[in-house]
């Protein structure tokens, strides 16, 4: 800026200055352009002392504002012509100005001389010892700071309004913000979840800085961090007092306790569990378990407990750091299967199911089936948790009925064997006896008939009826000698009497009919022939009388393995419960599949594809006689 002449030189003791001089800081006065009006001694000698950048001793002809452009000191130039040009009442700027045997600081304070005057009292402080107490506290603050950032506690210094003072390195941590970008904030707001942080926690904290509430020294609640994560924290509080003893604030410890509270109700969930399955194997009929692997191969029942296992005269002691008592147990032909049953669970990590014979001292042999689901360890053992049951009423019984089916099929197989030979027996008297006499009473009829001569009409009217009636009796003969026994698995084969039984199905119900059979004759017994050929026979009847069907397919195949029959229909199909009942028809197909060692299944989708019969007999079993 421009600037006026410089005005003639005041001593300091003239014009009403003479208060300058009497002050004990250091002061001078300049004008609005900047040039020094007058200066105490106090200034000359501070001068001389320090030779501060911003003194000067000279008066006249100098200029504050070359003095502060010369010193880099534009804050200060600025601030100066703030406080001339009306923006601000005052100026202040601290600076250092050490000596060799001392730190020291200073403060230059401007104030308006006036508001008529246009000048500003320039005045040089020293607060050198402000400064030292300032930066000894810092330093202490300093340290108490490092102090607490190592402390794996949060630490909170609350104002009175809940502000956050200060923050330690753990808290910014857990909160997972600087501690910069919390010191200030509304610590209840800020830092804990809401609305709860602002209605039910800091409520209690305006009490307790009121009065209205004793001191609260541990409480816990909840905080929030920076991803939106709950973290449960139990806090230890002091208060913060002044000189007269009011409460200014609080400083708090705090310690996550968020893994400690998951873990405490995971044991009581785990006591909760325990409880549970001491009650179940209390009342249920077996040992409930835990059974481990080591990976050293040693076993040992962590935990089992159940009253039927006490019944067997075991207790669960026996076998919590050694399961080789009850290895030791296991029947001889069993312990190999058992072994191997629970090393493939292991490696496959699948459900162990077993059952296996043990040799009580007591009660003799005993069976025991157990259930488990495996679950590997870190270390590389598997844990099984199971159960363990006495099952040997149950598998006794079951073997019992088993020996009891097996005696009634076997008597099935005796009577149909039996059944068939005598059906064999019946047709062949028929055939042969019934037949022959029926053909000897049709020949002797044509000899009544020439005997009787040509004129006598109505003699053979009388003999061609009774003819007639001998030719049906001689087909119904044929075909229920044909029904009895199947004469025509002996001369056509088990391909060409299926055959032959299609087109005299199609002929009697008008039902389309394809079938296919394998040109040469297959080597099977004539005992699997004939239960095959009936087995055809039954799905041909049941689908005249239920299927509805307007198609039906005919499949006979031979591998070299194995025989397959398939019949299928475009029928209704077969009701669910049909399939699962016990109806006499699917029942005896069933049957007569199992005589010759062979599976029949049945398949069946209603109104859409009808139902399709399929039977598949091994090689071994149908050419080998029928099970007796």
């Amino acid at each position: 800026m421009p600037r006026a002449p410089t005005p003639p030189r005041h001593d300091v003791t003239c014009d009403g200055y003479q208060v300058v001089e009497a002050l004990p800081n250091p002061v001078a006065l300049i004008e609005s352009d900047g040039s020094i009006v007058c200066v105490n001694q106090a200034w000359r000698q501070f001068s001389r002392n320090n030779g501060g950048a911003l003194a000067t001793e000279e008066c006249a002809g100098q200029n504050y504002f070359d003095v502060c452009g010369r010193a880099g000191a534009d804050e200060v130039l600025a601030g100066l012509l703030a406080v001339l040009e009306g923006r601000q009442g005052r100026f202040e700027f601290e600076y250092p100005c050490h000596s060799a045997e001392q730190a020291r600081w200073f403060m230059l304070q401007a104030v308006p001389l006036g508001a008529a005057t246009g000048r500003l009292l320039l005045m040089h402080v020293d607060i050198s010892s402000r400064k030292l107490a300032e930066l000894s506290q810092q330093a202490k603050c300093a340290l108490l700071q490092q102090t607490l950032d190592t402390v794996e506690t949060l630490i909170v210094s609350l104002d009175r309004d809940g502000r956050v003072n200060s923050i330690n390195r753990c808290g910014a941590r857990v909160l997972g913000r600087p501690a910069a970008e919390i010191v200030g904030c509304s610590w209840f707001a800020s830092c804990l979840p809401q609305p709860e942080g602002m209605t039910r926690v800091f409520p209690v904290f305006r009490q307790i800085m009121e009065g209205r509430l004793e001191a609260v020294e541990y409480f816990e609640n909840e905080i929030l961090t920076q991803d939106g994560a709950r973290r449960l924290i139990a806090w230890h509080n002091a208060y913060l007092k002044d000189a007269d003893g009011q409460i200014i604030g609080t400083l708090s410890a705090g310690n996550d306790v968020t893994l400690k509270q998951a873990l405490e109700a995971a044991l009581r969930r785990k006591a909760d569990l325990a409880d549970r399955l001491k009650s179940i194997a209390a009342t249920v009929p077996g040992a409930i378990f835990a059974f481990c692997m080591h990976p050293d191969g040693a076993c040992s029942f962590p935990y089992i407990d159940g009253r039927e296992l006490e019944a067997l005269g075991f207790s669960a002691e026996d076998f919590v750091v050694d399961a080789s008592p009850l290895v030791r147990m296991i029947h001889p032909d069993d312990i190999v299967a058992v072994g191997d049953d629970i090393r493939a669970s292991a490696r496959a990590l699948q459900p162990w199911h077993g059952q296996f014979r043990i040799h009580h001292p007591h009660l003799g042999l005993r069976w025991i089936e157990g259930n488990a689901i495996p679950q590997a360890g870190a270390d590389g053992s598997v844990l099984w948790h199971g159960y363990l049951s006495d099952a040997t009423e149950r598998i006794e019984a079951i073997r019992r009925l088993e020996q009891s089916h097996a005696q009634i099929q076997a008597l099935v197989a005796h009577m149909e064997v039996v059944r068939e030979e005598e059906r064999t027996r019946i047709a062949r008297e028929l055939h042969d006896e019934l037949g022959q006499t029926l053909t000897a009473i049709r020949m002797n009829l044509r000899q009544l008939g020439r005997l009787a001569g040509a004129g006598n009409t109505g003699m053979h009217e009388r003999i061609d009826a009774v003819e007639a009636i001998v030719e049906d009796a001689m087909l119904s003969v044929r075909r229920i000698s044909q029904e009895l026994h199947p004469r025509i698995l002996d001369t056509l084969g088990l391909g060409g009497a299926i055959e032959w039984e299609a087109g005299e199905f199609r002929k009697r119900m008008g039902i389309r009919c394809r079938c296919a059979v394998p040109a040469d004759d297959i080597p099977l017994s004539e005992s699997a022939k004939t239960h095959i050929y009936r087995l055809f026979q039954e799905a041909m009847t049941n689908i005249s009388r239920h299927a509805r069907a307007t198609a039906v397919e005919v499949a006979l195949d031979w591998d070299g393995t194995a025989l397959t029959l398939q019949v299928s229909d475009n029928g209704v199909g077969i009701r669910g419960e049909a399939l699962v009942g016990n109806t006499l028809g699917l029942t005896g197909m069933k049957e007569r599949a199992a005589q010759i060692g062979g599976g029949l299944t049945i398949s069946t989708a209603p109104v859409v594809k009808g139902t399709c019969v399929a039977l598949r007999v091994p090689l071994a079993a149908g050419s080998g006689r029928t099970r007796a």
